[in-house]
C-alpha cells in the first residue's frame, strides 16, 4: 500500500516538473512565428531550426529564442544607414559592374558610388574619395554619398567650335594619324588641327567630270574652281578647266574660260562645260569669208534676228551664219535648181544668169550654168550653153535646163 502511494506520487511529481518545459516549448514555437525588429532590419525572417525553412543567403541569431534563427533571403530589405550615408548605395546580394562594393551586415554587399546623373553627363565616373582620380580632377557634389566623388576626364585640349570640324567628318587634336589630313582654321586653338580622312569630297561627281580633284590647295599650273566640291573651303583643281567642244570655240578664233576679259564676248554652247564660255573679240566674233557675206549685204553672226535669212558658207567659222534680209530672193527656186544663188553681183568664175531671180537687179550666180543631161550633149562632141557661137549648130533638149542649148561645131 505504501509502495503504491509512492508510485502515484512519483507520477504526479513528474507531471508537475515536466509541465514548465511543455509551456517553454510552446512559447518557443510562438516566438519563431513573430520576426523580431533586428531580424527584419537585416532583411530576414525568424524560423524554427527544427522545421523546414527557405534557402537563406545568410543566417543570424537575431530572434527571441535560441531555437529560432533569422533567415536573411532579401538583402535589398536590409537597412544599413552607413551604406546610404557614405556611399549613397543600398544592400544587395550582388552589385552591378562599375559600383563600389563594401560590406553590409550578415553577408550582404553595400553597392554604392554608382555613376549616374550629372557625373555621367559630364563624362566622368563615381568612385570613393579614398581612390585617386587619374586626371586629378574630381567633383564630389556630382555623386551621391559623402565618401563618393566624380572623377572628371581631362579638359579637351582641342575643342571644336560650333562643330566646324565635325561638319568635315573630322575631329580636333594636336596630332593627326598618318592616314589623316590636318586641316587648319577649323578648331578653337591654334595648335590644334581638324583631322579628316577625306578633307574635300566631290559634289555629285561634278569636279571629277572636269577631270579634276577636290583639295584645299591646288598645285602650280592648276586652276582652282569653286562650286564643284562639297565644302566651301575646297576647290576643284584642274589643268584644263574649260576644254573646247569639238574645236567649235577654236574655230571662231576664241578660247574657253570661266570668265572673259574686257573687250571680249562670252559665247555659250561652244565649250564642254556649262560654266565655261567661248571668249572671242567683241568687234569680230564671226569674221566674214573673203567678204562673201558682205557682198550679199549681210553680216556674220552666231544667231540671226527675226526676218533675216541665215546663209551658210559665207563666213569664216562653221558656227557662224551670214545674216541677210534676202535682198535677192530666188524665183520659184529656179536659181537654186541650177546650184546657184541670187545676188546683185557674181564673183569671178561665176556666170550671172538672168530671169531666175525675183528682182531684175539680181542675177543667178552659177559656176556651171548649163550642165549636160545624162552626158547626151557630151556624146555628140558638143557642149551646153545659153548661146552658141557663130558657125555652131544649136540643138535643144539635150541639156539639163530649158534655157540651155547644145552647141556643135
Amino acid at each position: 500500500m505504501k509502495s503504491l502511494a509512492c508510485i502515484i506520487f512519483a507520477i504526479f511529481w513528474v507531471g508537475v516538473v515536466s509541465s514548465p518545459n511543455s509551456r517553454q516549448f510552446e512559447l518557443t514555437e510562438d516566438a519563431c512565428t513573430a520576426t523580431t525588429e533586428e531580424c527584419r532590419a537585416a532583411g530576414g525572417e525568424c524560423y524554427n531550426v527544427k522545421e523546414l525553412m527557405p534557402v537563406c543567403d545568410s543566417m543570424a541569431y537575431l530572434c527571441s529564442s535560441s531555437s529560432c534563427i533569422c533567415c536573411i533571403g532579401a538583402c535589398e530589405m536590409q537597412q544599413d544607414a552607413r551604406c546610404v550615408q557614405y556611399y549613397g548605395g543600398s544592400c544587395r546580394n550582388t552589385c552591378d559592374k562599375g559600383e563600389y562594393v563594401s560590406d553590409c551586415k550578415y553577408g550582404c554587399k553595400c553597392c554604392g558610388c554608382k555613376t549616374e546623373g550629372l557625373c555621367a553627363k559630364a563624362g566622368g565616373w563615381c568612385q570613393p574619395t579614398t581612390h585617386k582620380c587619374p586626371s586629378g580632377i574630381s567633383a564630389p557634389s556630382l555623386c551621391r554619398g559623402s565618401l563618393c566623388t566624380c572623377c572628371l576626364p581631362p579638359a579637351d585640349p582641342c575643342p571644336d567650335p560650333q562643330d566646324q570640324c565635325h561638319k568635315h567628318c573630322g575631329y580636333c587634336d594636336q596630332e593627326c594619324q598618318p592616314d589623316e589630313t590636318p586641316l587648319t582654321g577649323l578648331c578653337e586653338r591654334e595648335n590644334c588641327f581638324c583631322c579628316v580622312k577625306e578633307p574635300c569630297p566631290d559634289l555629285n561627281m561634278q569636279c571629277n567630270a572636269t577631270g579634276g580633284y577636290c583639295s584645299h590647295d591646288c598645285k602650280d599650273g592648276e586652276l582652282p574652281l569653286s562650286g564643284l566640291c562639297k565644302y566651301d573651303n575646297c576647290s576643284c583643281c584642274v589643268k584644263d578647266p574649260c576644254p573646247d567642244l569639238n574645236m567649235q570655240c577654236n574655230a571662231t578664233g576664241g578660247y574657253c574660260n570661266h570668265e572673259c576679259m574686257d573687250g571680249e564676248v562670252a559665247l555659250s554652247g561652244l565649250c564642254r562645260y556649262d560654266n565655261c564660255s567661248c571668249c572671242v573679240k567683241h568687234h569680230d566674233p564671226c569674221p566674214d569669208l573673203n567678204m562673201q557675206c558682205n557682198a550679199t549685204g549681210g553680216y556674220c553672226n552666231h544667231e540671226c534676228m527675226d526676218g533675216e535669212l541665215a546663209l551658210s558658207g559665207l563666213c569664216r567659222y562653221d558656227n557662224c551664219s551670214c545674216c541677210v534680209k534676202d535682198p535677192c530672193p530666188d524665183l520659184n527656186m529656179q536659181c537654186n535648181a541650177t546650184g546657184g544663188y541670187c545676188n546683185h553681183e557674181c564673183m569671178d568664175g561665176e556666170l550671172a544668169l538672168s530671169g531666175l531671180c525675183r528682182y531684175d537687179n539680181c542675177s543667178c550666180c552659177v559656176k556651171d550654168p548649163c550642165p549636160d543631161l545624162n552626158m547626151q550633149c557630151n556624146a555628140t562632141g558638143g557642149y551646153c550653153n545659153h548661146e552658141c557661137m557663130d558657125g555652131e549648130l544649136a540643138l535643144s533638149g539635150l541639156c539639163r535646163y530649158d534655157n540651155s542649148l547644145l552647141c556643135q561645131g
